[in-house]
């Protein structure tokens, strides 16, 4: 709506959700995207008039193309998938000597993903890393995880690329603590993700 993301889940067994948006008068359609997070494919857009209160029927949707930057987390009891244009700042620094990081910064969101490696990504294969940090939620009420002592946060990458405009993807998986100290209950943590090399 107007450059802004907002997201919902399906709420019915007949595929039905509902989503509260502010809206103050200005844009008469929304561009709506049905995402499926356990494959990150993704549909093409479905204009929608929300100038009606009556409920939309949008029929039959396909969700068959790969979400071509996205960064999807499962944490604790948490769930998010992030997606541009201007709800989420995308970054990957990979100029570092000795490491690169990724992730997703929220606005409004307030949500903040932060991964370095221990080495710096090079190409496809296994990385580790032992500095990560999750904070999930708004900027007034979030919940914030990082690397346990000892670490165990392990980067799969399976795209890679260095040429401006292509992309580098991949997934991770390991726990991490609310516990600032890193001695906390360890919860699980996973992903996937596919940044644009800028």
């Amino acid at each position: 709506v107007d450059s802004v993301s907002y997201y919902t889940g399906q709420t019915g067994s007949d595929g039905s959700f509902e989503i509260l948006i502010p809206y103050c008068g200005g844009t008469t359609t929304v561009d709506l995207f049905v995402i499926d997070p356990s494959t990150n494919l993704v549909s093409a857009p479905q204009t929608v008039d929300i100038t009606s209160t009556n409920p939309v029927d949008l029929g039959n949707i396909r969700v068959c193309d790969q979400a071509p930057e996205f960064l999807q987390l499962s944490i604790d009891t948490f769930d998010e998938f992030f997606t541009p244009p201007s709800s989420f700042l995308f970054f990957l620094d990979n100029t570092q000597t000795g490491y690169s990081f990724f992730g997703v910064e929220g606005s409004p969101s307030g949500s903040f993903i932060q991964i370095s490696t221990d080495a710096t990504v090079t190409g496809v294969g296994s990385y580790s890393s032992s500095n990560h940090f999750f904070q999930i939620g708004s900027r007034n009420n979030f919940n914030s995880y990082m690397n346990n002592n000892p670490p165990d946060l392990n980067v799969e990458i399976i795209e890679y690329s260095d040429i401006p405009g292509e992309y580098v993807g991949g997934s991770f998986t390991g726990t991490v603590s609310q516990d600032s100290t890193g001695q906390g209950v360890p919860v699980n943590v996973s992903g996937a993700f596919r940044i644009k090399i800028q």
